[in-house]
């Protein structure tokens, strides 16, 4: 049937059967299993002979695809598109889709325990634990707490559902309401993104990457946040002005911050994040459990199939 790359190492990493499943339909698979996402100019590379991508993270801007002149499917392994031209893709007739939903349920998971791990202080602790220091550390409860939600679709909802159980209030802002959604979770809708950082004791980010959200928490957004605030960003790197949010953490204007995305991939070894104790941070890993990598290989492969019509 023709060539496809597939740019993720965790791709049927924990179960072999969407690779299968492709070889069987007669493709040929050509898979990175190096732990980086490839560069713009090895895209372009690899690209030239391929009829069809399951993709990560990888560019694949306009100069990508049109390096690939065979180039018919794209098939996003996740949710995120801010690193794919769609509107390129759709004039050149090439389908793009999307795993939708198959991972909430793991990053609400990771969402939360972030908000846990800044808390609870998780990680300065048990590092000063491990270090032969018993102390009494200064730790904070979120039950009874303001949970705000930047975003109410799938993972928001998700995260919200948590927080009930820990007796949070929950408010969100999203610009399309789905209000039987927020009531069966008690979360009740607000009118501004301003609303949700002023009130709440934690903010959670659920939100795409594009021109319009691209640093749409700054500094003047950081600053209306409580001082005992949380910021959690799940969601897309290049959403939080990380510059601004590491000036806020270095001078304790909020008290911390949980951060699985980041604007640049992997994060920069001179990055300010690194070396903050009221930080926790994970490598754009949030949805990435052994259940759902398995989930998503499969579904991210006959996304492909179907971009190629077949059932």
């Amino acid at each position: 049937m023709g060539k496809i790359l597939i740019t993720l190492a965790c791709f049927a990493k924990t179960d072999k059967a969407p690779l299968i499943l492709l070889k069987e339909k007669g493709f040929e698979c050509i898979q990175n299993h190096d732990e980086q996402p490839y560069t713009k100019s090895k895209m372009i590379e690899l690209v030239k002979d391929i009829d069809g991508i399951i993709l990560g993270t990888d560019p694949c801007d306009r100069d990508v695809i049109a390096a690939g002149p065979k180039l018919k499917v794209i098939s996003r392994f996740g949710v995120g598109y801010d690193n794919v031209d769609t509107e390129y893709c759709a004039g050149k007739g090439i389908a793009f889709y999307r795993t939708v939903g198959v991972n909430a349920d793991a990053v609400a998971d990771s969402a939360f325990a972030m908000i846990l791990a800044v808390s609870k202080r998780v990680v300065p602790v048990n590092n000063m634990m491990k270090s032969g220091k018993w102390f009494e550390a200064e730790t904070f409860e979120i039950n009874h707490k303001t949970l705000g939600l930047i975003g109410f679709g799938n993972v928001g909802a998700k995260v919200a559902k948590r927080a009930v159980g820990f007796d949070m209030k929950i408010i969100a802002y999203d610009p399309f309401r789905n209000q039987e959604l927020a009531k069966s979770v008690n979360t009740t809708y607000v009118d501004t993104i301003e609303q949700v950082l002023r009130e709440s004791d934690v903010v959670s980010l659920h939100l795409p990457r594009s021109a319009e959200t691209y640093h749409i928490i700054g500094a003047e957004q950081i600053a209306m946040m409580k001082s005992g605030a949380i910021l959690i960003n799940t969601a897309r790197g290049g959403i939080v002005d990380e510059n601004a949010l590491a000036d806020a953490l270095e001078q304790n204007k909020i008290l911390g911050a949980g951060l699985d995305v980041f604007e640049n991939e992997p994060l920069p070894e001179d990055s300010r994040l690194f070396k903050l104790d009221n930080t926790v941070l994970s490598p754009h890993g949030a949805g990435d459990t052994v259940e759902t990598l398995s989930k998503v290989s499969l579904a991210a492969a006959q996304n492909l199939l179907k971009g190629f019509g077949i059932n």
